[in-house]
């Protein structure tokens, strides 16, 4: 058996390459879990209104999913597993849809395909109505145009909270916290 005995530092103390490696060392240290609040991530596009009134009703979320993948690299994708819909009447005024539309038509979501997964809105006229007038064409499209920018919204959002988190003030923030303990080289002890 042999002692090695080494100083530590804390993480203010390292010299400027000691502080450099140890925020290079610990890069990951906020995301190395699952750090994003997947529960409200489509909700928060939905206006004020709707979410009080959600709220109000149920005192829930408007979207649930059994699981969230997404890539904020390369592929940049997001993807709702088994996305439902907790309260129809709010989706249907999220998406700006009079009632006696909402009535002729129903929705699903599906994937584009198995590698870049985008949700999509689908919102099919049932079978039993005359064929839709343009301007219900165009409210149809609108719908479908304001989801698709709720999902991306989305991916947005993902990305800002992964930027935020990876970035060298939260690191440092984490680190500081933590009271982390350094070797003069800035390896963690």
């Amino acid at each position: 058996m042999r002692i090695i005995e080494t100083n530590v530092y804390e993480f203010d103390e390292l010299s400027e390459e000691g502080k450099e490696k140890a925020i290079s060392n610990l890069s990951d240290i906020n995301v190395d879990f699952e750090w994003y609040e997947d529960d409200y991530l489509l909700d928060l596009g939905l206006s004020k209104r709707l979410v009080n009134r959600l709220s109000k009703k149920q005192g829930e979320v408007l979207f649930k999913w059994n699981k969230l993948y997404f890539d904020l690299d390369r592929n940049r994708y997001i993807q709702f597993i088994d996305l439902e819909v907790t309260n129809d009447d709010i989706f249907r005024q999220f998406l700006k849809i009079p009632k006696k539309l909402w009535n002729r038509l129903y929705y699903s979501f599906y994937n584009k395909n198995n590698y870049n997964n985008n949700i999509e809105l689908v919102l099919d006229l049932d079978n039993n109505y005359n064929d839709l007038t343009e301007k219900q064409n165009k409210i149809i499209d609108n719908a479908i145009e304001i989801f698709s920018s709720l999902v991306w919204n989305s991916l947005k959002e993902l990305t800002n909270w992964y930027e935020e988190l990876t970035s060298e003030r939260s690191i440092i923030e984490t680190i500081k916290l933590n009271e982390y303990e350094f070797t003069i080289e800035g390896d963690l002890v």
